[in-house]
């Protein structure tokens, strides 16, 4: 062993004393944590001082690169250690990052012991030796660093900055006083591995110093966790003296009670009420700092953490709400105030509090939240004005109302509603009428005009609600309608109708005075279409006389007998059609002024009444009726039994010759109305005949045996249309047909 190894083999000893003694008191006391990681950091750092002893002490390169390879291996376990040691200390980093540098080493180590090549080049010695003092020197037997002894330098570097890094942060928020060994240790140990790995990659000739700084590390750190320890025990004196009091504040208390009795260690005291409230038995798990930072919704953690260090470093008052996971897996809202206690030296030492259960005081605020933020989207996505109104002052006003008025919402929160009307008169007429509506029957609905920004009026329907039930003294609920659109196509409407009576009037006098004056030429041409017919007869009689010539007869006798006669018939048979044509027209043209005598019709027997009349038509095509009890509708009795009448005609009139005629008469009761079918097996109607059947003159078969002149059907939906009613048809070519008369109920 040369002289270059004893500083190495002390110093190893050093650190494993160290970290022996601190491995026992934390598997002893278990309670501060940075006594497990300085332990074994200490022992780790003992190790690597003991492979420098036997780097110094080769004497040929390949004994070298053996000491220098498990160096670096150990080195890496060292670079993971005084990482969990710092972030174990200030509590800076989470478990993901210990995770990440454990992963990183862990495979530096395990690629270097299975590639040794990788760590070292025993192929490339590297022989340095370094003048000490006088004639005395030491030589270095060592190789170049491989590839992954390269990397696990630069990542050493890295390693040594960002705990250099998290020692300043954790010095600004305690206090140079209680973080400067920290700074000072990481500062002395990023100083010699930079020195070091200038002379591992041969940039310059020294002595390597990184044990000397692994040994000022340790004893600094060694120092300030018993200057610690020192502090906690004194704290402990100070804490035996309150704990009476405390139990007994203890069991008298409904809150969760905890006791974080000496804040530089994890263990922390919780009341068997704490347990109950997280779902536990009394202690069915130990108490600690860590296992309250896991119970944290990761939301809440870092805000909560951050305010526990702002009450022990800063003095702010703690009084935080955040959530906690149950046994069950659940979270809970609880309030939590807390109280430090510092020592003379100003730093923290104890800190205790309670926690109250809020659960159910947070859901309730919570769907507070979310039922507000709900209304406001309905109000402001509701197609209508919406506020709130106190003594006709408007406030909570929606989107769609400013829209509505061109108004911003600082121009109508709080402002009288006065400024909407057009005149004061008008405002009180509105107030006084919907608000004694509102008062009697709880809703008030009143239509009138608005005046916009710009001045411009718009009808508006307004509707109002007291917030409690018909006590408009403590405000209402206003919807505001634009109705403007409606409004102008009612005046529309209006017109229109008036415009449609009077044409209707109109063609109802020119049809009128048309078949009337008609009349009178058709009368002429019937009356003397019979005299001639008689003039023909007798001028035929007088040809007879034997003193007409024979020549003369012959060319007479025809015309008088065959050729006039048949014109005339001609003439007799369109006069008739259109004299059966001009008095439908005349009865069309009455139904619009003939006035209806609406009354309670019993429908059984009206059609009762009808089928006697019809009974010969009916005995005499062999059909079957089958009339069901019908309900009573309100109706003109006269002109209700015309309609009724013609449907049934009609489904005679059209039977199929085929079969047996088959009538089905039904009605039922729908909303406010009755409808009516009539249901018959005939010939049917054609799918593109349906939509004309109640046109003017439309006859489904012109030219075919049944008579008529289309009028029928026409007069029929006149009828049920001034009863307010509506009548279609459904039916199939070849089945039969169904006629439907909707009218309102009795």
């Amino acid at each position: 062993m040369s002289l270059t190894s004893l500083p190495a083999i002390v110093m190893a000893s050093i650190s494993f004393t160290v970290g022996v003694l601190h491995l026992l008191f934390y598997f002893r006391q278990k309670t501060r944590t940075t006594d497990l990681t300085f332990g074994i950091t200490a022992v780790l750092v003992g190790a690597y001082a003991g492979l420098c002893a036997g780097l110094y002490s080769s004497d040929s390169v390949a004994e070298g690169s053996l000491w220098l390879h498990w160096q670096l291996i150990i080195h890496n376990a060292i670079s993971f250690c005084f990482f969990w040691f710092v972030v174990d200390y200030t509590k800076l980093a989470g478990k993901r990052t210990l995770a990440f540098v454990f992963v990183a080493f862990g495979i530096l180590a395990v690629f270097g012991a299975i590639n040794p090549g990788g760590m070292v080049v025993t192929n490339e010695p590297l022989v340095k030796t370094v003048n000490l003092w006088g004639d005395a020197s030491v030589t270095y037997y060592e190789t170049e660093l491989g590839a992954i002894g390269n990397l696990q330098v630069i990542a050493m570097q890295i390693n040594y900055l960002v705990l250099l890094g998290l020692s300043v942060a954790y010095s600004k928020k305690v206090g140079f006083r209680k973080g400067g060994f920290l700074v000072a240790a990481m500062g002395l140990f990023l100083l010699s591995t930079a020195i070091d790995a200038g002379v591992v990659m041969g940039f310059y000739e020294f002595v390597y110093t990184i044990e000397y700084a692994f040994i000022g590390v340790v004893i600094f750190m060694a120092y300030s966790l018993s200057s610690e320890l020192r502090e906690s025990v004194k704290a402990k004196e100070q804490l035996q003296k309150s704990q009476e009091r405390f139990d007994l504040a203890v069991r008298g208390s409904s809150d969760g009670l905890w006791d974080w009795r000496e804040v530089d260690r994890d263990e922390v005291w919780f009341s068997p009420r704490f347990y109950e409230l997280l779902g536990y038995r009394d202690k069915e798990f130990a108490g600690s700092f860590s296992w309250f930072e896991e119970t944290l919704h990761p939301e809440d953690r870092d805000e909560t953490i951050h305010a526990h260090f702002k009450h022990l470093y800063e003095r702010l008052p703690y009084d935080q709400e955040y959530r906690l996971k149950t046994k069950s897996g659940d979270y809970k809202w609880f309030r939590a105030r807390g109280q430090a206690v510092w020592n003379d030296a100003g730093e923290p030492v104890r800190m205790a509090g309670s926690i109250q259960d809020i659960t159910e005081q947070k859901t309730a605020q919570e769907e507070l939240v979310r039922s507000e933020k709900t209304l406001k989207t309905v109000l402001n996505s509701a197609p209508v004005g919406i506020g709130m109104a106190m003594n006709r002052r408007m406030f909570n006003v929606n989107k769609k109302l400013l829209e509505l008025t061109g108004y911003s919402r600082d121009d109508l929160e709080g402002c009288n509603s006065s400024k909407m009307y057009e005149s004061e008169t008008e405002f009180l007429k509105v107030g006084n009428q919907i608000y004694s509506q509102a008062q009697s029957g709880g809703i008030g609905a009143v239509e009138s005009r608005w005046k916009r920004r710009d001045g411009t009026l718009f009808d508006v329907l307004l509707i109002v609600s007291p917030i409690e039930d018909r006590d408009i003294s403590k405000g209402v609920v206003f919807m505001v309608m634009d109705i403007s659109e409606r409004k102008e196509a009612e005046r529309e409407r209006e017109r229109l109708v008036q415009a449609l009576s009077d044409k209707n009037e109109q063609l109802e006098g020119i049809i009128h005075v048309s078949s009337h004056d008609l009349r009178s030429p058709l009368v002429n041409i019937q009356g003397f279409s019979a005299e001639l017919q008689k003039s023909c007869e007798e001028l035929a009689k007088l040809l007879e006389d034997e003193e007409v010539p024979e020549g003369l007869r012959e060319k007479l006798v025809p015309i008088l007998t065959t050729e006039i006669p048949m014109s005339m018939r001609f003439i007799s048979s369109s006069a008739d059609k259109m004299d059966s044509l001009m008095k439908s027209l005349l009865k069309l043209s009455r139904l619009g002024r003939q006035e209806l005598n609406p009354v309670k019709l019993d429908m059984n027997k009206l059609l009762g009444d009808i089928l006697d009349g019809m009974r010969y038509q009916i005995q005499e095509c062999e059909a079957k009726v089958e009339v069901a009890d019908l309900p009573a509708c309100e109706g003109d009795r006269t002109a209700l039994d015309q309609v009724f009448s013609n449907l049934i005609d009609n489904a005679i009139k059209y039977r199929d010759t085929n079969r047996p005629l088959e009538i089905h008469i039904e009605g039922k009761e729908e909303g406010g109305d009755c409808i009516y079918a009539i249901r018959d097996n005939g010939v049917g109607i054609p799918q593109e005949h349906q939509k004309r059947v109640f046109e003017i003159f439309h006859r489904l078969q012109p030219d075919g045996h049944v008579s008529g002149e289309g009028m029928g059907l026409t007069i029929v939906r006149r009828i049920i249309e001034r009863h307010n009613g509506d009548i279609w048809v459904e039916s199939t070519r070849g089945e039969g047909s169904s006629f439907f008369v909707e009218l309102p109920k009795a």
